[in-house]
């Protein structure tokens, strides 16, 4: 991942705090869902987060858009994930441009 372009959407505390509430999520839940399923709709990212739901589009969207989160649906569900192996690569380029 380009360096730039994921401390970029880092740097925004909406996407930040996204990006840790799909840390650890819990298992999805509602009808329709296969058991051991794990992730955050929306609706249960917006009860955590201070903005409205056009915002957190937009957010998803970025986060989506440079690969950090993925989005699935279930039955009639959008469940959000984070990729951890994207995060990985973000983490190791960091690392290896920045530190000596």
């Amino acid at each position: 991942m380009e360096l730039m372009k994921g401390l970029k959407v880092l740097a925004n505390p909406s996407r930040l705090r996204i990006l840790q509430l799909l840390k650890d999520p819990p298992p999805f839940t509602e009808p329709g869902a296969s058991s051991g399923q794990r992730g955050v709709t929306a609706q249960g990212l917006l009860r955590h987060l201070r903005c409205r739901p056009p915002s957190l589009t937009e957010h998803m969207h970025i986060l989506e858009g440079v690969g950090l989160v993925e989005l699935r649906k279930v039955g009639r569900w959008a469940v959000y994930t984070r990729d951890e192996e994207r995060i990985r690569q973000l983490k190791q380029t960091i690392i290896d441009q920045l530190l000596p």
